[in-house]
């Protein structure tokens, strides 16, 4: 692919997901507050952040120290970009029509799960492209390249160390065969792989003193939620976020048959079919080990899978356009395929849902500014504030009281649950309240309870003032009754 067509390519995404950002006024996902928050505590010398991310945290000391949040969400726009541009390259290698790259290109373009991930920012969009772009490069035989890249992926999530093994194996077949990969470059290339999960448990251990701490505490977070999940359960789950999130039922049948379709040319296909396959045995094992599959896990799945689609139909239009050549038909035949995969994949009920939910999460993000404002008048009188809000929300404020922060501690509706707390016995003197942040049921059950009129007598509170910031979000100030 020329560097026209990969500027074409990606500017046309990019566009298209900056505008709609703006339009959203820049939502930020939960994470990437995280991701700033600790940017700054490690600019200031405290050890913070997620190993599992720790791509991102560069990016966080980046954006945190120059006080610019918006960037996180312009630099996913970026990436999403050249994901898709990524997925056009690769099928440009594979695809005996022009039509069928512009296709799978088309159909992630205008998919709501990577309109909603890269709009909220979340680290996947930035593992995905290092991932479609590390399978373009091997599938070119550009080993190192591939290499650098899967590593990449792997800083920005761990979820590609499932890979190492297959890609390992796969390069020593091709030294085996003398493949253009020697010895010392073969080396070299196993040597790239093992960054990111060594960095990631030299992370782990520096932080805690246990190499494993990321991962206990993802298994710790979905005991309670996925108890007695094992792997008879997996197929059932995967089957129920692709069909919710991703692909409707003709797209999935089309995914399907193109697996099926180029089985006896796996041997060509081998890379492609690597990452698709192992990648879902990688999920279907942790999901054993109480890391259980969540919707955007699957996003670098889905577009191996577009990928797969996007070239059956590359296949049955070059079908089409022989059989109009030779009997004299209109060659609009031949587009035919191609216009109807890509309905087929079209999903505006599903774009109309995630809209509505960034609305929601940014017009929050708004009323966080007001909070903040009335916090600091607050704490430029002196007082101390013990604050009680979302768990989504929490690194949020934190970044913008970071300067307060000796002034400032704060609870979570979560951890009042989890733990059988109440706003007396956590000290708190200020509450976020926002209905609809609350979930799962039982947690927002007990939180409004304790807020109730009768939940609040019982704990010897009152609510001295309250500021309706918005329908969905209030701040009150609590005293002793």
């Amino acid at each position: 692919m020329g560097s026209r067509q990969l500027f074409l390519f990606s500017i046309i995404p990019f566009c298209h997901f900056v505008i709609r950002i703006l339009a959203q006024d820049l939502s930020i996902d939960t994470d990437e507050w995280g991701i700033l928050l600790a940017g700054r505590l490690l600019l200031d010398g405290h050890l913070a952040g997620d190993p599992n991310k720790i791509l991102e945290l560069g990016l966080g000391m980046v954006l945190g120290g120059m006080d610019r949040p918006e960037g996180f969400p312009l630099l996913a726009a970026v990436f999403g970009a050249l994901t898709c541009s990524g997925l056009y390259a690769l099928l440009t290698l594979f695809c005996k029509t022009p039509g069928a790259p512009v296709l799978g290109w088309g159909i992630v373009v205008l998919s709501p799960v990577l309109y909603w991930q890269v709009l909220s920012a979340n680290s996947l969009v930035f593992a995905a492209c290092f991932l479609i772009w590390s399978l373009y490069c091997y599938c070119r035989s550009r080993f190192v390249g591939g290499c650098v890249l899967l590593a990449l992926a792997g800083l920005s999530r761990p979820e590609p160390f499932i890979l190492l093994i297959p890609v390992m194996g796969m390069l020593g077949w091709r030294l085996r065969e003398g493949k253009g990969l020697g010895l010392l470059r073969g080396w070299g290339c196993v040597a790239l792989l093992m960054v990111a999960p060594a960095a990631w448990l030299v992370f782990n251990w520096v932080q805690s003193g246990d190499p494993w701490l990321s991962f206990k505490g993802v298994q710790a977070y979905n005991r309670p939620l996925h108890a007695g999940f094992g792997l008879g359960d997996f197929p059932s789950l995967l089957y129920r976020l692709l069909r919710e999130y991703y692909f409707q039922i003709p797209a999935a049948l089309g995914c399907v048959a193109s697996l099926l379709y180029f089985l006896p040319r796996i041997r060509e296909l081998i890379f492609p079919y690597a990452y698709l396959l192992f990648t879902l045995l990688g999920y279907a094992l942790l999901s054993t080990r109480e890391v259980v599959l969540i919707e955007r896990m699957l996003l670098p799945v889905y577009f191996y899978l577009v990928f797969f689609m996007a070239l059956l139909t590359d296949r049955i239009s070059g079908f089409f356009a022989g059989e109009a050549s030779k009997r004299g038909w209109s060659m609009a035949l031949a587009v035919l395929p191609l216009w109807l995969v890509l309905a087929l994949n079209l999903n505006f009920a599903q774009h109309r849902e995630i809209g509505n939910i960034l609305e929601y999460h940014a017009g929050f993000d708004r009323d966080i500014g007001q909070v903040v404002r009335i916090l600091e008048r607050d704490l430029e009188q002196g007082n101390r504030v013990v604050l009680l809000v979302s768990a989504r929300r929490e690194s949020m404020l934190r970044y913008y009281l970071y300067d307060r922060k000796a002034q400032v501690s704060m609870t979570t509706y979560t951890g009042l649950f989890r733990d059988g707390r109440n706003l007396r016995k956590d000290k708190v003197n200020w509450v976020v309240y926002a209905p609809n942040d609350l979930f799962p049921p039982q947690m927002a059950f007990y939180s409004f309870d304790l807020l109730s009129p009768e939940g609040m007598t019982r704990q010897s509170l009152k609510v001295v003032a309250k500021h309706v910031l918005s329908d969905n979000t209030q701040l009150w100030r609590v005293g002793d009754a």
